[in-house]
């Protein structure tokens, strides 16, 4: 009882502290709060929060600092809650640009923003902008860290779920049965991402009959 007390109080100091300014200086405070609405499940109420921080870190520390494009992509997290995928795809695709012109196409992270922004793409039913980006990023990933590196067979499995939802049966089945293999030698067949691709391959052999 003491501990739901304590988290109603918290709650409680939490929305009043939403309607004051961010100060320089108290933004890993506000983050804090904003963790406390996320986990509360109040969505609305973290959005003007996550707002103002990405908008007082680009103010003190510049549009392309690491936080700033960090705040952005939680902004752009509290828009998915939202089911705001427009707003959150604008961002990604920020966040994205601006990793390219930091850290270069291959980066990790740029690779994993162009990940996420295919999948907003996914979410906003424009499958061939998912697609074109889920190439590049498996391409991507093979260069860097070869065919069977767990990123590279989670981008694999990601494509191959687009060009099924695509209708593409035949290109997901050649897709999934190398993400299977892969993640079965690396993962092991008990590991829940390799019995993901399983039942994905299974599903996709009984849309192709065989």
């Amino acid at each position: 009882m003491a501990s739901i007390s304590f988290r109603h109080s918290v709650g409680l100091h939490v929305d009043k502290v939403r309607l004051e300014p961010v100060e320089e200086g108290s933004l890993s405070h506000a983050e804090g709060f904003c963790r406390v609405f996320m986990e509360r499940g109040q969505a609305t109420k973290a959005e003007p929060l996550r707002q103002r921080l990405y908008e007082a870190s680009k103010q003190t520390l510049g549009a392309e600092h690491q936080d700033t494009l960090e705040h952005m992509l939680e902004l752009a997290l509290t828009y998915w809650k939202l089911g705001r995928y427009e707003e959150e795809r604008i961002l990604e695709a920020e966040v994205a640009e601006a990793r390219k012109r930091l850290f270069g196409d291959r980066h990790a992270d740029t690779l994993t923003s162009m990940s996420n922004l295919a999948s907003t793409y996914s979410d906003l039913g424009q499958l061939e902008d998912a697609r074109a980006l889920q190439v590049q990023v498996l391409d991507s990933w093979k260069q860097v860290l070869g065919d069977r590196h767990p990123e590279t067979l989670t981008s694999m499995h990601n494509l191959a779920c687009t060009h099924c939802t695509q209708g593409q049966y035949d290109q997901a089945q050649a897709l999934l049965a190398q993400a299977f293999s892969g993640r079965k030698h690396v993962l092991g067949i008990s590991h829940r991402d390799t019995l993901v691709s399983m039942s994905k391959l299974a599903d996709t052999y009984l849309q192709l009959g065989l």
